[in-house]
């Protein structure tokens, strides 16, 4: 899971949702922004994000948020994810 800000240095995360999305990855994305505007929140989720949360919010609020985008079970999350040269592979040991 992707928690993402709006408002990032070189390139914003709407574009960058919207990159992930374009290249079929489906893992899960939440905005998590002081940007409260309904038109930042449509275009937000509109670009692929599973959630988009406006700061500030109460922080058991925000990991409920978190556990339900989490239980959804149809979701196929990739344990790779790359960008440009940039390769990030998650391993988990049980």
């Amino acid at each position: 899971m992707i928690v993402l800000d709006v408002m990032l240095p070189k390139l914003d995360g709407i574009t960058f949702c919207s990159r992930l999305r374009a290249k079929g990855l489906q893992i899960l994305v939440m905005f998590l922004t002081v940007r409260a505007a309904s038109e930042d929140k449509i275009k937000g989720l509109d670009a692929g994000a599973d959630d988009y949360v406006v700061k500030s919010v109460p922080l058991p609020e925000l990991t409920a948020r978190i556990r339900a985008l989490l239980r959804r079970k149809d979701t196929t999350v990739s344990t790779v994810l790359e960008w440009g040269n940039l390769c990030l592979e998650a391993k988990t040991e049980r």
